[in-house]
């Protein structure tokens, strides 16, 4: 049974108790369940890059929980901490070409808000 648990909660990305998706700024302020933890992750945009084109890559940014719940946390070195930081499946790293090391450059074409960085 934990195995169709897990299964099923990957589907939805995420291990908790409720999820909530398109929560605007301010009204996630307003969200506050007694007892319980919060936390969030925002989707920044979409990889670009040629060599993604089969590989579904979003772009976000994460909390620590958010991660974690999410079945995204690392489980080789830390979310990132600098602005030009990048945490990576190694699926996403295979598709570029790229060595399964930390420190890796990324080189990272990706949409956000409609506009091409």
């Amino acid at each position: 049974m934990q195995i169709l648990q897990t299964t099923d909660l990957k589907k939805y990305y995420g291990s908790g108790d409720t999820m909530v998706r398109a929560l605007d700024r301010p009204t996630s302020g307003k969200v506050f369940v007694e007892g319980k933890d919060i936390s969030y992750n925002i989707i920044i945009g979409f990889a670009e890059n040629e060599a993604l084109n089969k590989t579904y890559t979003e772009i976000r940014y994460t909390e620590e929980k958010s991660a974690k719940w999410g079945f995204c946390a690392p489980t080789t070195g830390t979310l990132p901490v600098k602005k030009m930081d990048v945490a990576t499946s190694t699926k996403v790293l295979n598709a570029l070409g790229l060595p399964h090391e930390l420190g890796v450059q990324v080189p990272l074409q990706f949409t956000a808000n409609g506009k091409c960085c």
